[in-house]
C-alpha cells in the first residue's frame, strides 16, 4: 500500500508538470492548487482502505477488482470495490475533490474516451518508463485547451460582458465574433443608462433596468482598475421634458406612477424650474421629471474596456470568425463550427443580437428576434456646454465627456441594412433641435447606424433552448443591451454556472417555443 501511495504522487507528479507546460502560465496557479489537491486526495484514500484490503493481487490490468481480493468487513469491501471500479479517473477524484477544485471538472470533462482509458492505466499501473505518463497527460492538456467550459457566440455588449463575467468566476470561456468587437447595435448607441424613461409601466423589465443600474457604478469601477481605462460613466441625472399641453398630461401620469412606486423622481412644474437643471433648454419646455440617479456612459469606451478585460481574464477571443454550423451530440449541443474550425464547449450561448435567430434556425429552432435599424449622430459641444441628458418624444440629447453630443435616434424596419440615409438623419436633426436651439450651430461630427435585436414582446430572451442540452440564449435587448448588460451578464452567469433560472423566468426562451 505504501508502495501504491508512492507511485500515485509520482505519477500525479509527472501529470503536473505535463498540464503546466501544456495550459501556459496564466493558469499555473489554478493548476498548481488542483495538483495539492490531488496529492492530499490520493494519500486520504489509500490509508482509507491501508487496514481494510488483505490481497496479494489488487487489480488485473483489466482493472477489474481481483477474486483474491478480501476485505475484514463488508463496509470495506464494497468501499474497496468503489475506489478501484473503473473509471477511476473520471470517478474518485472527480467525486474527491469536485467541491472543492473547481479546476478538475474542465480537466475531466475534456477527455476524449481513448486518453480517460490510458490515464487510468498509467495512474493505477506503473509503466516501465515515465514518458508513458508524460505522453499521456501532455495529450489531456492538448485536449483541455480545445475545449472550453462555455463558448459565446456573439461579441456585442452582451457577449463581451458575458465573457467577462463567467471568466472572472474561473471558468474557461471562447468568444466568437463574425466581425469586429461591439460592431453593430452596441456600438449604435447613445450609451444610455436610463430605466426609468425606457420602460413605461411597472413590471420585469423595469425591475430588470433598475437592478442593472444599481449595478453598474461597482462594474465600472472593477473594469476600469483592470484595465486602465476609464469608460465615462456619469450617473448625474437627466430630465425628461413636456413642450405642449398633451405631453405634460401623459409626462405627469408617468411620474405619478413611478412616485407611488417609489421612485427618485422629481416633478419640475414650470420653465423657471426645468431651466434651473438646464438653461441650454428652449424657452417652450413647459415641464420636466428629473430622475437624479440615472445617466449614461461612454459605450465605445465600455466595449474597449470589456474587450481588454476579457483578454486580461484569459478568454480566448476569435474576430473574424463566422459560425458554419452547430454541433451536436446524442441531443446536446456540444460547440460549434466555424471559419477557422471546430470549437467544443460543455456550455454554448448564442448572444449574437439581430443574428440570434439566424444562428438557432441552424437547429431548426424559429425565434422571434428581428433587427430594427437605429441610426444616430454625433455634433461637437464647443460652444454648446449643454450639462444634462434631455429626452423628448421626438428625440435625446446626451453631452459626453469626450466633448461630443450625441444625438438620436430612428427606429426604422430595413433588414440587415444599417446604413445611414439622408432620412435618417434629417428626422435625427428634425426630432432634437426643438429641444435645444444651440444646437443649430454644432459642427457636425459624424453619423452611424446599427442593428437592435427585437422582440415580438419587448423582452429579451435569456436562458436555455427546450429540447437543446447544451444550448442557451442572451438576446433581444432592443435599445437596452447597454444598460441591461450587468445585470444579464451575472443571471446568465448563474445560469451557465449553478443552473439557476429563478431570475430569468419573465424572459425564458420557452415563453416562445
Amino acid at each position: 500500500m505504501v508502495a501504491a501511495t508512492s507511485y500515485g504522487h509520482g505519477c500525479v507528479s509527472v501529470a503536473r508538470e505535463s498540464l503546466l507546460r501544456s495550459v501556459g502560465l496564466h493558469k499555473s496557479l489554478r493548476l498548481e492548487i488542483f495538483f495539492s489537491g490531488v496529492h492530499d486526495g490520493i494519500l486520504h484514500s489509500f490509508k482509507s482502505y491501508q487496514n481494510r484490503l488483505i490481497t496479494k493481487k489488487l487489480v488485473e490490468e483489466t482493472g477489474e477488482i481481483s477474486e483474491d481480493l478480501r476485505a475484514t468487513d463488508r463496509d470495506g469491501m464494497q468501499k474497496a470495490k468503489h475506489a478501484f471500479k473503473r473509471p477511476p479517473l473520471r470517478h474518485i477524484l472527480k467525486e474527491l475533490l469536485w467541491t472543492r477544485f473547481r479546476f478538475l471538472h474542465g480537466v475531466v470533462q475534456s477527455i476524449p474516451q481513448g486518453v480517460a482509458l490510458e490515464a487510468e492505466r498509467v495512474l493505477l499501473f506503473p509503466p516501465r518508463h515515465n514518458s508513458n505518463v508524460q505522453d499521456v497527460f501532455s495529450q489531456l492538456g492538448e485536449e483541455r485547451k480545445k475545449m472550453s467550459d462555455c463558448l459565446v457566440v456573439g461579441g456585442g455588449i452582451i457577449g463581451l460582458s458575458l465573457a467577462y463575467e463567467l471568466s472572472r468566476r474561473g471558468m474557461t470561456v471562447t468568444l466568437v465574433e463574425q466581425g469586429e468587437w461591439g460592431g453593430q447595435a452596441s456600438s449604435a448607441a447613445a450609451g444610455m443608462l436610463a430605466p426609468l424613461k425606457e420602460f413605461t409601466a411597472p413590471g420585469p423589465m423595469l425591475d430588470l433596468g433598475m437592478e442593472s443600474l444599481a449595478l453598474y457604478p461597482e462594474w465600472a469601477a472593477e473594469l476600469e482598475e483592470l484595465t486602465g481605462g476609464d469608460v465615462q460613466l456619469s450617473l448625474e441625472g437627466l430630465l425628461t421634458v413636456a413642450l405642449n399641453e398633451e405631453e405634460v398630461q401623459q409626462l405627469a401620469d408617468k411620474y405619478r406612477w413611478q412616485k407611488e412606486a417609489g421612485h427618485a423622481v422629481h416633478w419640475l412644474s414650470n420653465t423657471l424650474q426645468v431651466k434651473e437643471i438646464e438653461p441650454l433648454l428652449t424657452d417652450q419646455v413647459q415641464a420636466a421629471i428629473y430622475s437624479p440617479y440615472e445617466g449614461h456612459i461612454n459605450n465605445r469606451m465600455l466595449l474597449r474596456a470589456l474587450a481588454t478585460a476579457c483578454q486580461l481574464q484569459g478568454v480566448k477571443l476569435l474576430s473574424g470568425c463566422v459560425v458554419s454550423g452547430i454541433a451536436v451530440k446524442g441531443g446536446k449541443v456540444v460547440g460549434i463550427e466555424t471559419s477557422t474550425g471546430s470549437l467544443r464547449a460543455e456550455q454554448t450561448v448564442i448572444a449574437s443580437g439581430a443574428w440570434v435567430g439566424m444562428m438557432l434556425e441552424m437547429l431548426g429552432v424559429s425565434v422571434p428576434i428581428r433587427p430594427v435599424r437605429g441610426q444616430i449622430a454625433a455634433v461637437s459641444s464647443v460652444g454648446i456646454p449643454l450639462r444634462t441628458v434631455i429626452f423628448g418624444t421626438t428625440g435625446y440629447i446626451t453631452p459626453k465627456k469626450d466633448g461630443k453630443i450625441v444625438i438620436g435616434a430612428t427606429e426604422d424596419e430595413s433588414g440587415f441594412q444599417r446604413e445611414v440615409t439622408m432620412a435618417g438623419l434629417a428626422s435625427i436633426l428634425q426630432g432634437t433641435m426643438p429641444y435645444v436651439p444651440a444646437l443649430h450651430s454644432a459642427t457636425f461630427l459624424e453619423a452611424w447606424g446599427g442593428l437592435r435585436p427585437a422582440t415580438q414582446d419587448g423582452k429579451p430572451l435569456l436562458g436555455p433552448v427546450p429540447g437543446w442540452e447544451g444550448l442557451s440564449i442572451a438576446g433581444g435587448h432592443f435599445r437596452n443591451g447597454i444598460l441591461l448588460s450587468p445585470v444579464t451578464a451575472k443571471s446568465m452567469a448563474d445560469f451557465v454556472e449553478k443552473g439557476e433560472t429563478e431570475r430569468l423566468l419573465p424572459f425564458l426562451p420557452a415563453r416562445f417555443l
